[in-house]
């Protein structure tokens, strides 16, 4: 999606005439700080796929180490969206005479180490943040239990 425009200006005039979901998921975001700067004020979470490691998507890393940790997601996108041949699996498809390169939901791993290295944290501590991260995004979602309920 590069209509970033069109789109924070939908959603001003939602929030303003209906309100916003709890938060919002930019899935593979590849977009720059600018834009995620502003996309924050709109609850907004950032899912990273392994195109973030590629030498040449410098805009995503941009986008990438300007989003607070705390509402940063990893994914593989698998089969579609495959990072640098050292953050993947390897696994090669044969699609009639030609081979594809695939990424796999096992990348993810290997997707982790490289975001790990590019904010420059140890990829457990990475680890635990995103868990954290995950289990706080569904909860936007998840209704209020009362303690009255059996």
């Amino acid at each position: 999606v590069r209509a970033w425009d069109g789109m924070l200006r939908i959603l001003k005039e939602v929030r303003q005439s209906n309100g916003l979901p709890p938060a919002l998921q930019f899935h593979a975001f590849g977009g720059g700080a600018e834009i995620a700067k502003q996309l924050l004020r709109y609850n907004a979470w950032f899912s990273f796929a392994g195109t973030v490691l590629k030498e040449k998507n410098a805009r995503g890393r941009e986008g990438l180490l300007a989003i607070p940790r705390e509402r940063i997601l990893l994914e593989t996108d698998c089969p579609d969206l495959v990072g640098p041949a050292e953050y993947r699996l390897g696994l090669v498809r044969q699609k009639g005479d030609n081979k594809c390169i695939k990424s796999e939901s096992a990348d993810l791993r290997l997707v982790l180490k490289g975001v790990a290295q590019l904010l420059g944290v140890e990829s457990t501590v990475l680890e635990a943040q995103l868990e954290d991260n995950f289990l706080r995004f569904h909860a936007c979602f998840s209704p209020v239990k009362s303690e009255e309920a059996p």
